[in-house]
């Protein structure tokens, strides 16, 4: 296969979000990179490996060195600064791997001005606003992206995420609507779990097993929200005190 098609069979897969997926577009751009050690494209892809399933999975699974992934996207944006998905790679790797919000600020921005509608760029903007602090600024964000991307296979995540937003935002009435929307696309994710039970944590509203909850055998803890790059722990507090309410333990 040439790097053309690799990447192609890496994208398919990349859009699938589960693991052996993941291991699919993986090992396509495991021969890409050696086929092409320069494409921009072929490195942005590998590195993006280390973060394509957070939140989704536990990180005790995402085995990539952080530092390793970076050397890649170091290298993608060097030899291709000009392309919208390799700035913003280099963003999310930034931000989940090492918590660097300015960082993945910056590289979003210039992905932006590269390609001012590049959804992607404003998914990794918007998740940084509520992991930092400013969740209300994340909501319009992301609405307006999934009206321009209705296609994206993305959008019960970025429902997930709108449902966040909304919680740390205090808006409770918004959140359970949207945690409740993104559960419904995918019963099965833990993370869609785990956002409905905060979001119904923090009303009166029916109760887990009246909303076709089942809080049993999660894939991910309940305390996951402590190793996301949370700039404030009261937000994190806050969300385990709803998980709390709705009868899920966290460790530590």
């Amino acid at each position: 296969m040439s790097t053309q098609q690799l990447k192609a069979k890496a994208v398919w897969n990349m859009a699938r979000f589960k693991s052996e997926n993941w291991m699919s577009a993986r090992q396509a751009l495991d021969i890409a990179v050696k086929l092409e050690p320069n494409d921009p494209i072929a490195l942005a892809m590998h590195a993006s490996m280390a973060t394509q399933l957070i939140p989704l999975i536990p990180f005790s699974d995402l085995t990539d060195d952080p530092a390793w992934a970076l050397t890649f996207a170091n290298k993608a944006v060097e030899l291709g600064h000009n392309v919208d998905y390799v700035l913003r790679t280099r963003g999310n790797i930034r931000l989940w791997l090492f918590g660097d919000h300015k960082g993945a600020r910056r590289d979003c921005e210039r992905a932006l001005r590269v390609a001012p509608e590049f959804h992607l760029a404003h998914l990794t903007l918007a998740t940084s606003e509520i992991l930092s602090g400013s969740p209300a600024a994340s909501v319009n964000p992301l609405e307006e992206m999934m009206r321009r991307t209705p296609f994206d296979t993305q959008n019960p995540f970025y429902i997930s995420l709108i449902a966040l937003g909304h919680i740390l935002g205090g808006q409770d009435a918004e959140a359970v609507a949207a945690g409740c929307d993104r559960y419904e696309l995918w019963p099965e994710q833990s993370w869609m779990t785990l956002v409905f039970a905060a979001a119904l944590g923090g009303t009166k509203a029916d109760g887990a097993e009246a909303r076709g909850l089942s809080l049993e055998n999660l894939e991910l803890s309940a305390s996951r929200f402590r190793k996301m790059p949370f700039t404030d722990h009261e937000d994190v507090a806050h969300l385990e005190e709803r998980f709390a309410r709705m009868g899920l333990r966290v460790m530590g």
